[in-house]
């Protein structure tokens, strides 16, 4: 009788019983050139990104590292406008929100137009070294025409508040070196205005990106209160994912 109760397994045929050992590969000392750096670069293949030594890493390791360095900048960035805006919101005893200005309530659409085509004419540089105009590339508007919460919608971001939209245009890009050039602005309807722009310029980051010139469309739309509630942008000559590779290329 077998000891586990089974026969062994017939062997197929034209197979030897026993298993062919694997021949070693030669020795290291006889090892000619072209094996030895066929060996080095299939183990350096095989070794992740993310384990080599941090002097060796590259591509994909170093971009995400930036990513996240330059995400961590502006949220912080952002986050220190807003509490500041807070705080003095809060000492004067109003609402938190962006400028010091009421509300412009119940204002016609056409006074709503001509504010916005005010606020993108060219960049104008002051005594005080501040800019104004061409407010998408500034953050210079005029927020009593807005709601705080009001949507701002492009290619690659949406934020649904005044303060943070303004903020973020403020530490994003380089006024003295962009422009905006509103083409046309007409009102569609009781509570839509629509406009054409170009727009180019160089982004406040390390490396100093270019943002080549691309032509958008922009949509304003108010509530019955007469404030715009939302803004959105569509973008013709460049892609969303193109805008993101932008932002990474050194100019």
């Amino acid at each position: 009788m077998y000891s586990n109760g089974n026969p062994p397994k017939a062997m197929p045929p034209g197979k030897p019983f026993c298993r062919e050992k694997r021949v070693p590969p030669p020795p290291r000392e006889t090892e000619t050139d072209e094996a030895r750096l066929r060996r080095r670069r299939r183990r350096r293949r095989r070794r992740s990104v993310f384990e080599r030594r941090p002097e060796e890493k590259g591509g994909l390791a170093n971009r995400r590292e930036m990513v996240a360095g330059i995400a961590g900048a502006l949220c912080a960035a952002t986050k220190t406008e807003d509490a500041k805006a807070e705080y003095l919101a809060n000492k004067r005893g109003k609402q938190h929100g962006v400028g010091n200005e009421e509300k412009r309530e119940n204002a016609s659409i056409e006074e709503v137009k001509e504010i916005l085509e005010r606020d993108l004419q060219p960049v104008e540089k002051q005594t005080d070294g501040t800019f104004t105009g061409a407010y998408f590339v500034t953050g210079r508007l005029t927020p009593e025409i807005f709601e705080d919460d009001c949507q701002f919608v492009d290619p690659t971001n949406t934020t649904k508040s005044l303060s943070k939209y303004v903020n973020t245009l403020k530490i994003l890009f380089d006024p003295e070196t962009s422009s905006v050039d509103l083409k046309s602005i007409e009102v569609k309807d009781d509570h839509t205005i629509v406009g054409v722009y170009d727009c180019e310029g160089y982004l406040k980051l390390p490396w100093h990106p270019r943002v080549k010139p691309y032509t958008g469309t922009v949509t304003w739309k108010t509530n019955e209160n007469g404030l715009i509630l939302s803004q959105t942008q569509v973008w013709s000559g460049v892609t969303a994912a193109g805008a993101i590779i932008e932002s990474f290329t050194p100019s």
